[in-house]
């Protein structure tokens, strides 16, 4: 890895953690376009996975209601893996540039939904068939670009539940998601000991960007930073789209 990929590699490890401290964002859905700009998308994905587990499984010990969201929502944590299998396989297969820009829609796609932080509730008669296709497609669009986010937060944020319940339910998908990765970047000769090191020093720049963002968090109305996180993240995404066009 050059000096520039190291120090890009720093500072989006960096700046994930800091956003997620400070906004609660994701920690890959930030990481991972940052790092792909300048390590394409096949070295972002498994360098990020140890600190994007790590963050998850705190926050996930911080929130409670393990067991019950576990099995109330387990559909959809099931579906989430035959989604990530052909996820990757179509990594695999599928051109590098087209599966970042593949991410970088996602991204701008949830950035347009959050944004105006749309307060919709989703009727309970389609609450519980949806968990089997979000899991499904979750699992995909993550397997495919790295991306956890679209569509769990959104479905997670539609339904009746306490906000630890949404941090709860996301972050056992996060995690499942992140843990099946880690097998199946191996499995198809994306994650090697150099990149895993990488991935485990990372650890550190997640919680110390975390801690950073957690202290700014109180100094800056939530809202705007909000948005200007989104809106950053809507850029970078824009940024992977615009070399296949």
């Amino acid at each position: 890895m050059t000096t520039a990929g190291i120090a890009l590699t720093i500072f989006g490890l960096l700046l994930a953690g800091f956003v997620k401290g400070a906004s609660g964002i994701g920690y890959s859905t930030t990481a991972i376009p940052v790092l792909t700009l300048g390590l394409g998308i096949e070295n972002a994905l498994p360098i990020v996975l140890l600190p994007s587990i790590s963050s998850n499984i705190f926050v996930m010990l911080d929130a409670g209601n393990f067991e019950k969201t576990l099995r109330k929502f387990l559909p959809l944590f099931l579906a989430l893996l035959p989604g990530l299998l052909l996820g990757l396989a179509s990594l695999h297969y599928l051109n590098k540039p087209i599966a970042a820009a593949v991410m970088g829609g996602v991204i701008i796609v949830y950035g347009i939904y959050a944004l105006p932080r749309a307060n919709l509730v989703l009727p309970e008669h389609l609450v519980r068939p949806l968990r089997i296709p979000v899991g499904f497609l979750n699992g995909f669009i993550n397997g495919l670009t790295g991306s956890q986010i679209v569509p769990v937060v959104p479905y997670a944020l539609s339904l009746r539940i306490s906000p630890n319940e949404v941090v709860q339910l996301t972050n056992i998908a996060f995690t499942m998601s992140s843990l099946v990765m880690f097998v199946g970047l191996a499995t198809l000769g994306y994650l090697d000991l150099s990149k895993l090191m990488i991935s485990a020093l990372g650890i550190f720049l997640a919680f110390t960007g975390v801690r950073i963002g957690s202290y700014v968090r109180r100094g800056i109305p939530a809202e705007t930073f909000r948005k200007l996180v989104l809106s950053l993240l809507m850029f970078l995404g824009f940024c992977l789209i615009v070399p296949v066009l």
